[in-house]
C-alpha cells in the first residue's frame, strides 16, 4: 500500500481504486441529489408550511347536532397521524434540517455562495467567486465542502474519522 497524500486538508486515495479521488469526495450521483435538494430548498420550506396549513384543522368549531362531541379530538388525532406517517413530508423535512444545520455552521461567504449559485441561480461558481472576491478554486472547494457536509448529514456518505 502506498501512503495517502494530504492536500488542503483532503486525503488523496491511491490510483487504481474505484473509490472517489479524495476521502471527502462524493460520487456524481450523490452530488446531483444533494445539489437538487439544495436548489429546491426554498420550495421545500414552502411545501412544508403549506402541508402543515392544509393538515391542521381550522380553529373555528364545526356545529353538529350535539351528539358525538369527540369530533375535534378525532380531527386532531387524524391530523397528527397523517403528518407523522407521511414519508414525503418526513424526507423533505430531513433534507431542510440537514441544509439548515450545515449552513448554520458555515461562514457568510459560504452562505452567499449557496445563495448566488443555487437559490438565485444567477451566477456560475466562477461568477459567484468574482462577486465574493475569492479565487475560482477557493469557490469550488467551498462548494464541494458544503455539498459533502450536506451529504454526510443526510447519511448519503460515511463519516470519515
Amino acid at each position: 500500500d502506498k501512503p495517502c497524500l494530504k492536500l488542503h486538508g483532503l486525503t488523496r486515495i491511491r490510483k487504481g481504486n474505484k473509490m472517489p479521488k479524495y476521502k471527502s469526495s462524493i460520487s456524481p450521483r450523490v452530488r446531483g441529489m444533494v445539489e437538487w435538494q439544495l436548489e429546491h430548498y426554498r420550495e421545500y420550506k414552502d411545501e412544508i408550511q403549506q402541508y402543515w396549513a392544509d393538515m391542521i384543522p381550522s380553529a373555528t368549531p364545526k356545529y353538529t347536532d350535539g351528539k358525538g362531541g369527540g369530533e375535534v379530538s378525532r380531527n386532531a388525532e387524524n391530523t397528527a397521524l397523517r403528518i407523522a406517517t407521511s414519508p414525503y413530508l418526513m424526507q423533505i423535512e430531513r433534507s431542510c434540517k440537514a441544509i439548515e444545520y450545515v449552513l448554520k455552521n458555515t461562514d457568510d461567504i459560504d452562505r452567499k455562495l449557496v445563495e448566488l449559485v443555487y437559490w438565485k441561480q444567477a451566477y456560475t461558481v466562477t461568477g459567484a467567486a468574482q462577486i465574493l472576491h475569492i479565487s475560482r478554486s477557493a469557490a469550488y472547494r467551498r462548494k464541494d465542502r458544503i455539498l459533502y457536509n450536506i451529504a454526510t448529514e443526510l447519511g448519503y456518505v460515511p463519516i470519515n474519522f
